[in-house]
């Protein structure tokens, strides 16, 4: 299901804080951190609450606290 979604991602003609925001949490929620933060530092939309919380929530869901408390700092 992931592959099939990169698959559509990637032949978007436009993509808005809204497909970025759901790849961030599709790779992040299938455990793959680095496509996610791969995909959050490549986003060229601003980082407002939607995006930056997709990457957030996969941090804390995969268990790694001490990267979700570094972006949530950051924000």
């Amino acid at each position: 299901m992931l592959g099939e979604a990169r698959k559509i991602f990637a032949t978007m003609p436009q993509r808005n804080f809204v497909s970025w925001s759901l790849m961030i949490a599709a790779n992040a929620e299938a455990g793959d951190l680095e496509a996610a933060r791969d995909l959050y530092e490549r986003s060229p939309t601003p980082r407002d609450m939607i995006v930056s919380t997709a990457m957030l929530s996969g941090y804390a869901r995969n268990g790694c606290l001490d990267r979700a408390r570094s972006l949530f700092d950051e924000m």
